[in-house]
């Protein structure tokens, strides 16, 4: 979308200076390395994610563990009617 609207702009640009002959590729810019640096932050970001849902993962397991632990430590009966 960018790609377009900047041609459109420049044109925009002399025909209010009404100096000069306006030529598009003098206002065509090359996004291929934008797009590049974008989907390397996009698949970055999606590792980071991954890898944080399996740390946030092991976090509850071993929660669970020390509870279940504690639990059987102290005689705790959770399957007690709650009143």
């Amino acid at each position: 979308m960018i790609e377009e609207v900047i041609p459109k702009l420049g044109y925009a640009a002399f025909q209010s200076a009404a100096a000069g002959s306006y030529t598009p590729s003098d206002y065509q810019v090359d996004f291929e390395l934008n797009y590049w640096i974008g989907t390397i932050c996009i698949l970055g970001g999606i590792i980071c994610l991954i890898s944080t849902m399996n740390v946030v993962r092991n976090y509850i397991r071993e929660m669970n563990l020390r509870n279940r632990a504690f639990d059987e430590a102290h005689n705790y009966d959770d399957t007690r009617e709650q009143k």
